[in-house]
């Protein structure tokens, strides 16, 4: 069922995103895909061991297809601090531009209703218990709230700070826009055609 499912949205031109499948999923998915396959929001277990990040044989399996992976903001994914550094986060964005290149590089914030300032600590713990009970959550994977994304970007309005400290780390503008946009537009085209 899972290689037909595959085969369809290739068919219909929809974007295979394996960021919440397991890795023998992720593998299969991405072999049977005869189009771009992304990880729309995860980081390299390299950087940050977590049930969550993925290998690197996963990353290149999927430049390999064309695609990209968007780099995940969620706190718990980018370090052991309970309020990651905006470096910590580039460092993630580093690993897979060294690794793939540039053009399998994208963003992939992930922000949400629960994390802060969105939502105040007793909010976040309601909607955090709710994904556990469901199951949705496992505690093993997601830590309990607070969420503060990485200092700088803790909300889209900071994104020019990323801007910036990529231009820092002596990223070209060229690879700046791949980063924030250009990769994925590029994916897009591709599956969508246009």
């Amino acid at each position: 069922f899972g290689l037909k499912f595959v085969r369809r949205c290739n068919e219909a031109r929809v974007i295979v995103d394996c960021s919440h499948t397991g890795y023998r999923t992720t593998m299969d998915a991405i072999e049977a895909s005869n189009q771009p396959v992304v990880f729309s929001h995860a980081n390299p277990k390299a950087v940050k061991s977590s049930p969550r990040n993925i290998t690197d044989e996963q990353i290149k399996a999927v430049a390999a297809t064309g695609g990209l992976v968007g780099a995940v903001g969620y706190p718990a994914f980018v370090s052991d601090s309970i309020r990651p550094t905006l470096d910590q986060f580039v460092e993630h964005i580093d690993y897979y531009v060294q690794l793939t290149g540039i053009n399998h590089v994208g963003i992939g914030m992930d922000y949400y209703l629960g994390q802060h300032p969105v939502a105040d600590l007793n909010e976040a713990r309601a909607m955090y218990e709710a994904s556990v009970d469901s199951g949705r959550w496992r505690k093993d994977t997601y830590p309990p709230p607070p969420y503060y994304y990485p200092e700088g970007i803790e909300t889209p309005k900071g994104m020019p700070n990323l801007t910036e400290r990529l231009l820092q780390r002596d990223y070209t503008k060229e690879d700046v826009r791949k980063i924030l946009g250009g990769n994925w537009m590029r994916v897009f085209k591709e599956v969508w055609g246009g």
